[in-house]
């Protein structure tokens, strides 16, 4: 039966937490996660003073992926609040996000911005709902214009034609471009 606890060792003015996990290993497994937890699983008949200077000759490697851990989440794109001002990328540029309280709920761009006129400007799931399926139904617009012209080239080799009639979950497009403006009401 495993057991677990948390152990802390300090080196270079910082301090290493990790969590320990005894159970029967062969060697000593350090693993670190993109948030930063250390775990280390080792055999109970390790004494508790080897497995700390195993983390203590292990520290610089630990830092290191700690902190490239961090540096990563700090420019990893944060979850859309859907506010004014929010950048969305579609169709191979960026469009500024622009929120609106009106009567009717559309969503449209023009090629510079993405306008989203709604009747609750605070109703965070409506606002991603409209923008969801506005950008679900461009890209299904988009791959069906791609796929009717690449279809006479597997034509040939009797290859059936497919369709773009499924959800794309907020994919973006970003690598094609377009200067059509459409809209979106619901």
């Amino acid at each position: 039966m495993a057991s677990e606890m948390m152990r802390h060792v300090r080196c270079e003015n910082r301090e290493i937490s990790y969590l320990l996990e005894q159970k029967p290993v062969k060697n000593l497994n350090l693993r670190i996660h993109k948030d930063g937890r250390v775990f280390l699983s080792a055999n109970p008949d390790v004494p508790a003073s080897e497995i700390d200077a195993f983390i203590l000759s292990k520290a610089s490697y630990i830092f290191a992926a700690q902190d490239k851990f961090a540096e990563i989440a700090r420019y990893s794109p944060q979850p859309k609040q859907y506010v004014s001002g929010e950048t969305f990328y579609f169709l191979g540029r960026g469009l500024r996000l622009k929120v609106a309280s009106a009567a009717k709920e559309t969503v449209y761009t023009d090629g510079v911005y993405l306008f989203l006129n709604v009747k609750n400007t605070t109703d965070f799931s409506k606002k991603q709902q409209l923008v969801t399926r506005y950008l679900d139904r461009q890209c299904e617009a988009i791959f069906g214009e791609v796929l009717d012209q690449a279809y006479p080239s597997f034509q040939k080799i009797r290859c059936g034609k497919t369709s773009a009639s499924y959800p794309f979950h907020g994919h973006s497009l970003g690598f094609l471009s377009s200067k059509k403006a459409d809209h979106y009401t619901e």
